[in-house]
């Protein structure tokens, strides 16, 4: 299963390359394995459009999305052998390397329009890996203006608390900034300032950091019960989970353990939060509790 619709982008970084180049649709290839890379007769074919909002994490999750799709309606006839394979094309074939793109130093070329710009910001936007930056800022998202542009690109044409608008070689761009790491920050030091001026440029007050963790998540374990309670009160999911299935109400458990501190955890059993939700390994909070032989908020839960 190859992420892109072969023959183009053989290779690598397919939740990259196609959001560099501007492309409107993608999809997914189900192929036969040749002594080539990404060469082999292909089987089927499931396409999808690229919205121009989409930055490389969203094209990834699509591309899962419809790999899983296109798995389940062709897994049957691969197995039985019953499918019908055909070469690929040679016309509008491409392949890129692992050299094609330096992640570890990305830069932005502001050199060039404001749509190509645009697309270097979404190509290199995968929050779990990596962010673009401009100046201080990460930047989580642009819109391309209606101004021409009349300064050197790259030139800082105004600031707003919401984002800064740069120039290109034709229009200026809005670049977005994000206020994500702030809110996480300012909720593990319990900075409840903090969190209220992040929460004014959020609009998802249960995004997870690169380790799975919400802001509700960090306040809870870092025992800041009452950066907890404004979390909740803005909207916090007391379900969202890490990528280990550890909840809110074990974060704020192992916060109590340490501290003797109840009160984050409290606020959270009393959003609603199910003390019977298991995490990865199949444990619930009860179940941690009389393993550490901590009992004294048994009786709650």
């Amino acid at each position: 299963m190859h992420f892109s619709l072969l023959p183009k982008y053989k290779g690598m970084y397919t939740s990259a390359l196609p959001l560099l180049h501007g492309e409107r649709e993608s999809g997914v290839t189900l192929h036969k394995i040749d002594a080539g890379i990404d060469t082999g007769n292909i089987i089927s074919q499931l396409s999808f459009e690229i919205g121009f909002s989409d930055n490389a994490r969203d094209l990834y999750f699509k591309y899962l999305s419809a790999a899983k799709e296109l798995f389940l309606d062709n897994i049957g006839s691969v197995l039985s052998g019953d499918f019908v394979s055909y070469k690929q094309p040679s016309f509008g074939a491409s392949y890129y390397s692992k050299s094609a793109i330096n992640y570890s130093a990305l830069s932005i070329d502001f050199r060039k329009c404001a749509f190509e710009v645009a697309n270097q910001f979404r190509a290199f936007a995968f929050r779990e890996y990596q962010m673009p930056r401009f100046g201080s800022w990460q930047i989580d998202g642009t819109l391309i203006l209606d101004t021409k542009s009349n300064l050197k690109p790259g030139s800082v044409v105004g600031e707003t608390g919401t984002g800064i608008v740069v120039s290109t070689i034709d229009y200026d761009l809005l670049l977005i900034k994000d206020y994500y790491p702030a809110l996480w920050q300012a909720s593990e030091h319990g900075d409840v300032a903090g969190i209220k001026s992040a929460l004014e440029f959020v609009d998802d007050v249960d995004r997870r950091n690169a380790k799975g963790w919400s802001a509700l998540i960090i306040a809870a374990y870092s025992g800041n019960s009452e950066a907890v309670e404004l979390l909740l009160d803005n909207g916090a999911s007391v379900s969202v989970t890490g990528y280990n299935g550890t909840t809110p109400l074990m974060y704020a458990f192992s916060s109590y353990e340490r501290s003797n501190d109840s009160r984050a955890f409290y606020a959270i059993l009393e959003r609603g939060a199910d003390p019977s939700a298991p995490d990865s390994k199949g444990k619930t909070i009860k179940d941690y509790m009389v393993e550490r032989g901590c009992i004294d908020l048994i009786s709650y839960v």
